[in-house]
């Protein structure tokens, strides 16, 4: 295998996990006070009410090569006078592979491969239809040998950060019952350090 075989998985950083966003297409860059908003926009963070903990799994059973496939989030959120405040952990594990020699097929070992994300995000809001946010993050892929001595090598755990902006606009429709609402979010993501792969001791 090659370090982009063991990336090209790594879909924590950006794969959404929760089912109220996967049902709206990931539509969800706008969306203020829903505990999940820090995958998406930090500033969807500001209107959180109290203290919120949400769990959410995503199983890929749909195809036999991706049976192993699962994903897991965990996320919080917490109101404060200050701000608004959010965290994540979110986790892909691609299952069990084989590894085998450059001299054979013969088998050299196995091992686990997954990928998290943690993440810490605050939200407050400057006017009563803005909000702004912003989150730290770090994100990696997890080699964990089973059995032999695989050369597998190693990914290190960048810094990202993400900054972010919602509009909310209300108007109470003339001579109607009620009123309508629009958001337009915006969320500039991942920047930061670079994402990068060590191979082993052994490898050239």
């Amino acid at each position: 295998f090659s370090p982009a075989q063991l990336s090209s998985g790594s879909l924590s950083l950006d794969t959404p996990v929760d089912p109220r966003s996967v049902s709206m297409a990931e539509s969800f860059v706008a969306l203020s006070g829903h505990h999940h908003a820090l995958l998406y926009n930090p500033a969807g963070l500001a209107g959180s009410t109290g203290v919120s903990i949400a769990y959410a799994r995503r199983n890929f059973n749909w195809a036999d090569w991706a049976d192993q496939f699962k994903y897991i989030s965990f996320s919080g959120t917490l109101h404060s006078p200050i701000a608004d405040f959010g965290i994540v952990y979110s986790r892909f594990y691609q299952g069990e592979f084989v590894v085998t020699g450059s001299q054979g097929p013969d088998p050299t070992g196995r091992f686990r491969l997954s990928d998290y994300l943690l993440g810490l995000g605050a939200a407050f809001s400057i006017q009563n239809d803005i909000d702004l946010g912003v989150a730290v993050k770090t994100f990696t892929t997890d080699i964990d040998v089973v059995s032999g001595n695989p050369q597998v090598g190693r990914f290190n755990s960048p810094v990202l950060f993400d900054l972010g902006v919602i509009y909310s606009y209300s108007n109470q429709v003339q001579n109607q019952p009620g009123e309508y609402n629009i958001s337009l979010g915006i969320a500039l993501q991942n920047f930061g350090t670079d994402y990068r792969y060590s191979p082993p001791a052994s490898v050239s």
